[in-house]
Formats: C-alpha cells, structure tokens, sequence
C-alpha cells in the first residue's frame, strides 16, 4: 500500500544522513499547508488524498492531517530530521516486542525528510477516559503500558541506533539552568509567589545528581501520546522524537497524573525494578519536571493544546506529591 522512499537513505550513520540532504532542502517550505502538500504529493505522486489540515502547535514537528485517517510529520529543524531518522529505527526494533499500536510509517522522503503513517485510533489516556473504564479495563491498559515499557526499556541501546551515536535525554542540571535563566521571569509574572517559590524549591531538590541506571526511553510520555481504543481496548503510543538514552523512571512519570493506585500497580509488574529500587521516587520527581515543562509552554506557545489553568492545576497537585 505505501512505499519507502530510498529508505536505506534514512538509516545511514549520522555523518551520512547530514550529507545526504542539507537542511536548506527539507525546510524550502514554509509552514503553510500548500508547502507540505507540495512536498508529499512530489515525493509520493501515487498517494491520492481529498482534505487536508495543518497542525502547526508541535514544538518539534509540523504535522498535516490528510483525510483524517493519515499523519504526515514534518521536522523543523536538522536536528530534529536526524531524530526522525533514529525514530524510525527505533519502532523497528521495539515493532517486534511489544503488541499494542505503534507509527506505522508506510511513507517515507528521503533523507528521512518527512515521513507519514496511518492515525492510530483512540483518545488521550487522560484521567477522564481511565476512570470510565471498570476496574479490570483500568488494569488491563496499565499492563499493557508496563509490558510495552519492558520491551522499550530492555532494548540493546545499539540495535536501534546501529552506526549511530546513542543520543542522551537532557540531564537535572540543564533543566534546572534552564527554569532559572529563562523560564522563571515569565512564572513570577504568570504565577503567584507562592507558587514560584515552591517550584524553586523542586528544581533546588531535583539538581541534585541521583545514580540511576539508563536504557533506551521514550522520552516524552504524556496523555497526548497514549492512545486508548475502545473498541479493541489496546494501547497505541505516539510521537518517539525524544527517544534516546536516558533515565527509565521518566516514562513512568505520567502514571502519577492518574488515580494513585495506577502507578504503584504499574511499578509492581514492572520487571526492571527489583535493580533500580529508587525509580519510583525518581519518577515522581520527573512527573513534576514535565509538569513544569508543560506550564511554561502552555505559556509561551499559542495553540499549545493544553489550558492555562489546567496546567497550573496540574503542577500544584504533582508538587503536591512530593510534599513541595
């Protein structure tokens, strides 16, 4: 049905995928939907679609929306093109170790310039739509989550990214230097004083280097990116830009925007953690980070999909966990 373009293009080593295609060739578009259309129909002339809709809010990607059913991404800058690249590698390797619903991508440029698949089906696994599952739904997604977790988390940070470099997750300290030098002006004028000061204090705790083991992580789970079907109650995950070598316990970090049972239930069938007894605790923390990640580009990004005081509600309650 689909067709990979030259895919043997996008899973060069770094240094030849930066010569395959400049950055100036994959970005001649600008972000207006006639551009990208342009692109995916000159690449893929025998891909027939009738609508089409733009979704420019992603801070790494412009994604296109192509008769509802297909998800065409776009990366925005060199960077983030050689992500999409170890991006494809990566659901490669984890396609054949784990069930539930992954990107599927059946269309992809070369030089792993943009890339489609079909939408998953679902809706966010908010806490709204957990809680309207019965008690045995409930368990049943969060055991697909942990299982799905095992198999990213148990990969060989080699195989997927053959010839490659491993990438690295951003460490405490660059997060924290980053609230301080650029983040905490805009909260002191968009937030009450009590609250900036106890998000001083979290990042003040969260600098503090914390010994934990790394393997592959997804990097940026959240309820946007887990998908809940219905119909077949089966998870599918999204948007792997992020993944790289990093700390296991911040893909549980969502789990503790859910019922407070969720995440000890899904700690307990983790297999992993009998050798890192301190993720539970490091996954707390790291719920708070995102937290705070989300706040602040709900602030400085229009159309960002998250609501001001949503996200405000949200960090005072994961604070709240950690008694900050």
């Amino acid at each position: 049905m689909g067709l990979l373009k030259n895919f043997t293009s996008v899973v060069l080593p770094h240094a030849a995928m930066g010569a395959a295609v400049s950055a100036k060739s994959y970005l001649r578009a600008r972000a207006t939907l006639p551009g990208y259309l342009d692109q995916i129909r000159s690449d893929f002339p025998e891909f027939h679609f009738q609508k089409a809709r733009l979704v420019d809010s992603g801070l790494e990607n412009i994604v296109v929306v192509l008769d509802d059913r297909w998800i065409f991404r776009f990366p925005r800058s060199e960077a983030r093109r050689l992500s999409f690249a170890h991006e494809l590698q990566l659901l490669m390797q984890l396609r054949q170790r784990t069930d539930i619903d992954l990107p599927d991508y059946r269309y992809v440029a070369s030089g792993a310039r943009f890339g489609g698949y079909p939408m998953l089906k679902g809706e966010p696994l908010n806490p709204e739509h957990f809680l309207a599952l019965d008690a045995v739904g409930q368990r049943r997604i969060l055991d697909q989550f942990v299982d799905f977790l095992v198999g990213l988390h148990g990969l060989s940070p080699v195989g997927p990214l053959a010839g490659v470099k491993p990438r690295h997750t951003g460490t405490r300290d660059e997060f924290v230097a980053a609230y301080f030098a650029r983040q905490r002006e805009l909260f002191a004028r968009k937030l009450g004083q009590k609250l900036v000061r106890r998000i001083d204090h979290f990042c003040a705790a969260y600098a503090k280097p914390r010994p934990h083991p790394e393997c592959m992580v997804h990097g940026d789970i959240d309820d946007h990116h887990v998908l809940l079907d219905r119909r077949t109650a089966k998870l599918g995950i999204i948007d792997f830009g992020d993944a790289a070598l990093g700390d296991p316990a911040a893909d549980f970090a969502f789990l503790f925007s859910l019922p407070p049972w969720a995440a000890e239930h899904a700690l307990a069938r983790y297999a992993f953690l009998a050798g890192d007894p301190g993720l539970p605790e490091r996954a707390m923390s790291h719920s708070v980070r995102f937290a705070i990640g989300r706040l602040w580009n709900c602030l400085q990004h229009v159309g960002y999909p998250r609501v001001f005081a949503d996200a405000t509600a949200a960090l005072e309650t994961q604070l709240g966990l950690l008694a900050v």
